[in-house]
């Protein structure tokens, strides 16, 4: 099953990251600068936002407060999709 015939069906797509590129700079990043921007890297490779959000925090490069900033502003909540 390819990606279009996923999202036809009504599955959930796999990000394009066959190597894991987009994850290992994530997870690899040095400064909150780098972070942020293998995460948008990420996003637009396909990645769920709150996903990667959860593994900059697990990865501790990124402080909390800017963290509880890209949980407020960008996750969708999963119970409310129109609330931000």
């Amino acid at each position: 099953m390819n990606s279009d015939d996923a999202c036809q069906s009504g599955h959930v797509a796999v990000a394009h990251d066959p190597d894991g590129a987009h994850m290992r700079r994530l997870m690899e990043a040095a400064t909150p600068g780098e972070a942020l921007a293998a995460m948008e890297a990420a996003t637009l490779g396909g990645y769920d936002a709150a996903t990667l959000v959860d593994l900059l925090d697990y990865a501790r490069v990124v402080p909390s407060p800017m963290l509880d900033r890209l949980r407020s502003e960008f996750v969708v909540d999963r119970e409310d999709p129109y609330r931000r």
